[in-house]
């Protein structure tokens, strides 16, 4: 992960948002770039915002991003995932449409990169800083120029994004453990796998830890009931979903 120790110059931060191509991908992007045209906040502070991901590529082949605003660059398809978001200072999540947990989001926490998004784009993520919960997309854009007129920033939502994985991990790995224990086998036998799920995991925010410590080696993990349980964790406190987007 490209931890970061030193924040950039005034000026010279660079923004990135990588996505699939879908409709809540496009039409959270639309409102942020219609929001960054708007209020100029890019090129006010001297940023560019780099778009990359297949949402990009093929609105690029479609001439559907012809006029974006100043400092906006379109990256598209990229050959190294990794090599794009070590030349990131900040990823953006405008996400303002849709279910599941977000991807992008995780990626940023588990790379380390200070991350600004709405509330929606952290849905399931434990908040620690409003930075992670902007309401709306016209407050995602004013946290962003608070940003980029004090960089110092940067270094304390680093700091905060390793610590918010670090806890989305243990809370991960405690639903994992309840899963795949034995007990988890006994009650899909018994008709109750719902109910054991219901009240042995809990959503990734949860922070009850409770003094638990797990590990991904955990010798429970290697129990065969793979095919009995559809849905490994509860990523949003709203029923149970697959969409990873």
């Amino acid at each position: 992960a490209n931890y970061r120790t030193e924040q950039p110059a005034r000026g010279t931060v660079t923004v990135g948002f990588a996505a699939a191509h879908n409709k809540f991908n496009k039409v959270s992007l639309d409102a942020l770039l219609a929001e960054v045209k708007r209020t100029n906040v890019l090129a006010r502070h001297g940023a560019k915002l780099l778009l990359a991901g297949n949402l990009i590529e093929l609105a690029k082949r479609g001439g559907g991003l012809d006029d974006v605003p100043e400092g906006v660059e379109l990256v598209g398809f990229v050959d190294d995932l990794r090599g794009f978001y070590d030349s990131l200072d900040l990823v953006i999540n405008p996400t303002i449409v849709g279910t599941g947990l977000k991807i992008k989001t995780v990626e940023a926490l588990a790379r380390g990169i200070p991350l600004l998004s709405t509330s929606i784009g952290t849905e399931g993520i434990p908040i620690r800083t409003p930075f992670h919960a902007c309401p709306d997309i016209p407050d995602l854009a004013s946290s962003l120029g608070q940003i980029l007129e004090d960089p110092s920033i940067l270094v304390r939502l680093a700091n905060v994004s390793r610590h918010v994985h670090a806890e989305y991990q243990l809370n991960l790995e405690r639903n994992l453990k309840a899963l795949f224990h034995p007990r988890a086998g006994q009650a899909a036998e018994d008709h109750r796998l719902a109910e054991y799920i219901e009240t042995t995991t809990g959503p990734l925010a949860d922070s009850d830890h409770k003094g638990t410590t797990l590990t991904l080696g955990d010798p429970a993990l290697t129990v065969g009931h793979f095919v009995r349980i559809a849905h490994i964790v509860n990523p949003v406190p709203a029923g149970y979903d697959s969409d990873l987007y």
